[in-house]
């Protein structure tokens, strides 16, 4: 009689909340400074800026590959994220399936992150030893084609190998995990959620709390340790006005 494929019912949706999709890192996809160190020491020459430039700003692989003298025109203590390496699924040309996209994931629009002097002098070394190419100063360039950017799947080679040569193949570590690290380094320091969030281009700190939930477990620790530094800075200054 056609009544459940006619059912009106069977288009409404559910109501309360889809489940999450966003899974929280777990502590050992998070490498340690001196795992990130290893993998820097171990990448390809070319490629060596890259490892910090995920690590110290937080940004995405595509988003690393794209750094450009364009991202070095921002207010001292920041670097610029205005591009990203994408691959073009429909370009069937091999080695040639990539390109840049003049848009961020999720935001859509450029952003400022932290410019560390770690990642300043990484982003020096490069460029005085392999310079830059293209209209606007990209770093990372094809090894097999000139003015090309740097494939995904090129670098994702790269870095298996810096992971194999670090001892660290055990890890499972991704380029993402750099990220993650800069991250758990920002949440660790107690950089409020709302800045970190920020940093890493999500457009709400729901993402960045979801992620990384763990590592907001002491958070309460740090506010305690927080308030008995002031008080006892309060009593050193009482103490100094008392003397003087």
């Amino acid at each position: 009689m056609e009544i459940i494929p006619r059912n009106p019912t069977l288009a409404t949706k559910r109501r309360g909340r889809a489940p999450s999709l966003i899974k929280p890192v777990r502590g050992r996809d998070i490498p340690s400074t001196k795992e990130v160190q290893d993998i820097f020491e171990a990448m390809w020459g070319p490629l060596k800026a890259s490892v910090w430039l995920m690590a110290g700003t937080g940004a995405r692989p595509g988003e690393s590959l794209a750094v450009s003298r364009s991202s070095l025109e921002a207010p001292d203590g920041l670097l610029k994220l205005w591009q990203q390496v994408t691959s073009f699924s429909d370009n069937e040309t091999k080695g040639r399936a990539t390109g840049f996209k003049n848009e961020l994931k999720w935001s859509r629009e450029p952003r400022s992150v932290p410019y560390s002097y770690t990642v300043q002098q990484a982003v020096e070394r490069h460029m005085a030893e392999f310079g830059t190419w293209g209209e606007h100063g990209w770093f990372f360039e094809s090894p097999k084609y000139k003015d090309q950017p740097f494939s995904p799947k090129g670098y994702d080679t790269r870095w298996k190998r810096a992971l194999r040569d670090a001892g660290l193949e055990h890890t499972g570590y991704t380029p993402k995990s750099l990220r993650h690290y800069f991250a758990s380094v920002c949440i660790a320091g107690g950089v409020p959620v709302f800045e970190v969030a920020k940093w890493l281009g999500h457009k709400g700190t729901r993402v960045t709390e979801a992620t990384y939930v763990h590592l907001l477990a002491d958070a309460h620790s740090r506010s305690m340790d927080a308030i008995e530094l002031a008080i006892v800075e309060n009593a050193q200054h009482a103490q100094e006005a008392r003397w003087s």
